[in-house]
This record gives structure tokens, sequence and C-alpha cells, in this order.
């Protein structure tokens, strides 16, 4: 309105020219902070998006106070098509084969900018008395693209929770984005038709109105994200203590490992505590500081540095600091890239600059936004003394494991992750030696009979903390969205390979609906095993002598408090419930 104001009673070329020179300044902000910042911060901070709104708002004044002077700036007609193909051929190219993590992304981001507003340009330029099927088709999507930026967004967030061919996923959204913004124009643009109007309006305004309620009740995560800060500042400080500490020790615990090293033929439970007791090195963001406290617990002997919104470009310079102080052990466990990632030459010099020390590298959880993950596994590839802990598919299907941001972790969360790290160690390790150590894995295998299975669905992987108490040993299958065919395969992919526990329990909520006959199936496909099954929603009369029926059920049917409000999942004193009635089963 300022700008307006300006141009109508002062000179209408003065708005313009002001506009030209601050989209020209935040432009050069936008991509001064590329290359200085992660590339996450500079797309989402309005000091670094708005050149681009100003580009639309430059558009908006030439054409309100220059409109007559401008119907198209090409009037050779074969100019102008090359122009106007040429356009749409550099925003193809750059929309398939740009990548978040090219130097050149941002300048990418700017001549889509520019070339959006050169295409709306000629969409509402066009003064021909006959437009063909071109000239309309541009000038259509001009006329809503306003509209294709309001519904856009929101018809991509609904469909990420479908499951569809990203090929006919992408077509839907496309089309549906197209569709409901034409419809909105029309909507708003109806003088006549008031009813029709009103309706197109109406359908609007509903799903906005719920959106709005769902937004107003919608739980409040101020105190859990709360509690994560007071945590990961308490977590800042015993990592300060524990520094002094884990240089006296150092040398001591590389000398236990090495003897320890040498006694692994005896069993695998020697495996189990040399890996507790080895020298970890740690170096991470957030997330790692997030479960400093239940990695110390879990590995005394190790120290870890981690600090919040690190991006991997840290890691060699923290590397070398840790070396020049005589703090690097053995293995080297880093979780940096939900941050920021850093290209292949830094990935290099982090491996070089660490030698012949296994280095452990977590995966991330919001791999969509930094695309960290592929990189890592193509590492593991080419370098021996490289892995992969793969956290991001370890964490799929277990949202209690996240506050709400889908990062940073609950205290089952932390329980988890500090697992995943330390079981990809323990099996690096028992792989590498496996050869050498025929005692120890006859000594493993010798214990397979005494190992549980469990296979289930959302009980189980409600249960699964308090489970692991009782049962650390144990293998958990799980899967939501079992049925009883994926139920069998599973079974029959893990008997015929070999892995499947002598014991076998099967932990289902009321949402799998397994007849008896089912059950009977796969209890023939287990018939060499030991099946246990605990009942959640009906009795189960079978008659089987490797069988053994948990009634879970009859307290189920006698305590609401066993459930949380879905009447489905467990609450805290239902899975207490579950769990001692399976110990009470299982161990003798």
């Amino acid at each position: 309105l300022l700008f307006k104001k300006m141009g109508d009673k002062v000179n209408k070329l003065l708005p313009s020219i002001l506009l030209v020179i601050i989209t020209s300044v935040f432009t050069i902000i936008f991509y001064i902070s590329s290359l200085d910042s992660n590339i996450m911060t500079t797309y989402y901070h309005t000091l670094t998006r708005i050149f681009s709104i100003l580009f639309g708002v430059s558009l908006a004044f030439v054409h309100y106070f220059y409109k007559e002077k401008t119907p198209i700036i090409f009037k050779n007609k074969i100019i102008n098509r090359i122009v106007f193909y040429t356009y749409l051929v550099i925003l193809l190219l750059l929309s398939i084969f740009t990548s978040s993590t090219s130097k050149y992304y941002a300048l990418f981001m700017i001549i889509t900018t520019f070339i959006s507003t050169r295409l709306i340009s000629y969409g509402l330029s066009s003064t021909k008395e006959k437009l063909n099927i071109k000239d309309k088709t541009i000038k259509l999507i001009s006329d809503i693209s306003y509209e294709i930026y309001l519904v856009q967004y929101p018809i991509i967030f609904i469909f990420q929770y479908i499951e569809l061919n990203i090929i006919l996923k992408s077509t839907l959204i496309i089309l549906l984005t197209l569709i409901i913004s034409y419809i909105i124009k029309k909507a708003l643009s109806l003088k006549d038709k008031k009813v029709l109007k009103y309706i197109l309006l109406i359908i609007v305004i509903i799903p906005s109105i719920i959106g709005l309620y769902q937004y107003i009740t919608a739980k409040d995560h101020t105190k859990e994200m709360k509690e994560l800060e007071a945590k990961l500042s308490e977590n800042s400080k015993l990592m300060e203590e524990r520094k002094k500490e884990y240089i006296a020790n150092l040398k001591k615990e590389q000398d236990a490992w090495n003897e320890t090293m040498k006694n692994l033929e005896a069993n695998e439970e020697n495996l189990k505590t040399a890996i507790s007791n080895l020298s970890v090195v740690g170096i991470g963001d957030s997330v790692m500081l997030g479960a400093l406290t239940d990695l110390q617990q879990r590995f005394p002997n190790g120290y870890f540095d981690a600090a919040v919104s690190r991006t991997a470009w840290v890691a060699k310079g923290l590397i070398q600091k840790l070396a020049n102080n005589n703090l690097l052990g053995d293995v080297i466990v880093i979780n940096l890239g939900a941050n920021g990632d850093c290209d292949s030459a830094c990935k290099n010099e982090i491996v070089a600059s660490i030698g012949n020390r296994k280095i452990f590298w977590v995966t991330v959880t919001n791999d969509r936004d930094v695309n960290v993950n592929n990189s890592l596994y193509e590492y593991s590839k080419l370098f021996n003394n490289f892995y992969t802990i793969d956290w991001h598919i370890a964490s799929s299907n277990h949202p209690e494991y996240f506050v709400a941001d889908g990062i940073h972790l609950t205290p089952i969360g932390r329980a988890a992750y500090t697992n995943v790290i330390y079981d990809t160690i323990y099996n690096t390790y028992l792989n590498e030696y496996k050869m050498q150590k025929e005692a120890l894995i006859k000594e493993h295998e010798s214990k397979q009979n005494e190992k549980i299975s469990f296979i289930g669905n959302s009980m189980l992987i409600n249960a699964y903390e308090n489970l692991q108490v009782k049962f650390p040993l144990s293998e958990v299958i799980t899967n939501q969205d079992y049925t009883f065919d994926t139920i069998k395969k599973d079974l029959e992919d893990k008997i015929t390979n070999n892995t499947l526990s002598k014991k076998v329990v099967f932990v289902f909520d009321n949402n799998s609906y397994l007849t008896k006959e089912e059950y009977e199936k796969l209890i023939k496909l287990c018939e060499n095993y030991e099946v246990y099954i605990v009942t959640s929603n009906t009795k189960l009369d079978i008659i089987n002598s490797n069988v053994k029926i948990i009634d879970f059920y009859q307290e189920l049917s006698t305590n609401d408090n066993y459930y949380m409000p879905d009447r489905i999942h467990l609450s805290g004193t239902g899975n207490k419930a579950l769990n001692d009635i399976i110990e009470k089963s299982l161990i003798k």
C-alpha cells in the first residue's frame, strides 16, 4: 500500500526503482547466507527468503504502472517461443537434477524465482486476441498461481501419509493442486452465481475451521521441550565432568580391551562385556547429547563430545582436537548430519583423520530434509573401517521414541538409540572375529535355545522398554500392520535362515484379529519350537504339547486402567502387568 500510494501520488517510477534495489539487497543476503550457514536455516528464514516475495511484488508494480508498455518483450514469434521453452527446460532440469547439497543450490533458487516471475508475466501480459492452447494453459496457471501457492503444501503434507507409487503420488498431488486452486479461484471471482460461490467458500472454510480448532485444542508440547532443554543442559555438565576421568583411564581401558579380545573364545557374554568396556569416543549433535546419560551407562569407559546444532562440517576439527589431547580410542561414533551434511571431500578428510580406527556413523531420521543416509551407506562400502548405525531404520514405526519434532528423543527413545549403537558395534566385532573365534560361535549357538523371539504389533512395540529390561537378549520382531500372511512369511523366512529363537512368543493387541485357525497354522509352522501366545481380545483354547497360552485377556477385561483412552494401546500400568505375566510364564 505504501509503494502504491508513493507511485500514485509522487512518481510511478520511484516504487519500481526502490523495489528493484530492495529485492537485489535481499537476494544478495540470501546468497551470502547460503554460503555460510546450514541450507535448511537459509531456506526457512524469513529474511533470507523474502527476496522471492519481493520478486513477485516488483513484477506486480511493473504490471500496475507499465502494463500497456510490456505486453511481451520479444515481438518476434520464433524468438519468443525459443525463450519460453528455454525457461521451461531450465525449470525442468533444475527440478530433477538439483540437490540440496549442491554448492549452486542457492543460485538455482534465484534462477527459479526469476523464471517463475517471467512465466507469470508472460501469462498475464499476453495481448493476443485469439490465444492458442499453450497461451491459455500458461495464462490459466498464471491466474491461479497464488491459489497454487496456498494449497500445494497442505496437499503434499497429507500425501506423505498415503502409501503410493512415487510417480502416481506426484501426479495426484499436481492434479489436485491445480483442480482445488482453480475451484478456489472461481469461487472467489463468481459474482452472479451466489449460491455456488457460497458453497465453494464453505468447502474451504469448514476444513479451515476444523484445522483451527485442532490447532487450538492440540496438546501443548512446551513442557516436554523444556524438559528436553534441561536434559541437554544437564548432559553438557556431565560431559565436562567425565572428560578428566576419561583421560586418566584411557590407557588402562585400552589394555583391558586388548586382553579381553584375546579371551573372546569363552562365550558371547565376554564380547558383550568387552564392548561395554570399550573406549568409545562419540561426536554428535543434540540427539547424542540428549542420550548422553544412557550412553555413559552403557559405555562407562567412553567419552562423548556432543553439542546442539552441530553440522557434519565440524567433525574433522573435533577429531583433530581430540587426537591432539590424546582422547581418541579405537572406536569413533559420529551422529552428525541432521543439522546439515558435508560433501564427499569433507567425509574423505574425516575418514583419513581417523586412520585405522573403526568409525560408526549414525543415520538420521529427518533424511528427507538433509539427504544424508545414502552417502553413509555408500561410504560403508568404500572403506573397511566405516560402518553405519541404522537408527533411521531401527526407529521407523516407533513414534514413542521421539518428542514432537520427530528428531529428539524421549526416555524410551534414548534407551533404544543407545541399544542400536551398542548392538551395531557389538555385531561388527562379532562378525570380524567370527572366523577366528570358533569356540565363541559354538558357545553362542549353544545359548540360542534359551533365547526368545517376540513377534507382535503395537502391543509389543508399546511394551518394548519393559521387555528389554527383563529379556535383554531377546529378539523383538514387530510390525504395526501385521496380517496373518505377513506373520507367516516372516516366520518362514526366519525358520529357513535358522535365525528364529527356540522360544517364540506372539504378542498381539485387539487390532490383530487372528483367528484360532490362523494361530493353529502358525503353531504348525513352529512345531519344533516352544510357542507362547499372549491373548488380548478373546479366550483361545488350543491344546498342543509345544504351546502355552498366556491368558492376558482375563486381566484386560477386568482392569480398565490397563488401557489408554483408545482402548487398544496399554497404559503404563497395563504394560507392567503384561511384562509381569510374560516373565512369570517364561522364566522358570
